[in-house]
């Protein structure tokens, strides 16, 4: 099973890695189910570089959402600075805020689902 979402994911990855910088490519949320996998698979590896290739394959999936988040940034900062009226400039910094605060409660969310599905698949396994 992981190693068949591995390969989708390597997949993926390889057509992502062909669109442009500024495309949403994928979000950290959607990277949980190849981490997973990743780990789970890295568990059964007797082989400690097959284990750190994998987790290099991971921390290069996540700079793939990272690109598109830092260039979200830079846009939403040029934004800001753009804005000439401060009340309009504040209620625009107050509203990046909420919209970050919003990723981090999504990714928390899906952390916390996931770790869920595994904790009742592991008892069902029982």
């Amino acid at each position: 099973m992981n190693t068949s979402a591995i390969i989708t994911f390597r997949s993926a990855f390889k057509i992502a890695r062909t669109l442009p910088q500024s495309a949403e490519v994928i979000s950290n949320e959607q990277l949980l189910p190849f981490v997973t996998a990743i780990t789970e698979h890295a568990e059964t590896l007797s082989d400690n570089n097959a284990r750190q290739g994998l987790f290099a394959e991971a921390f290069e999936a996540f700079q793939l959402a990272r690109s598109s988040l830092i260039d979200k940034t830079i846009a939403k900062a040029q934004a800001r600075l753009a804005i000439d009226d401060p009340a309009i400039a504040t209620l625009v910094e107050q509203l990046q805020a909420t919209q970050r605060e919003l990723e981090v409660a999504r990714t928390e969310t899906a952390a916390y689902q996931r770790a869920q599905a595994a904790a009742g698949h592991r008892l069902s396994s029982l």
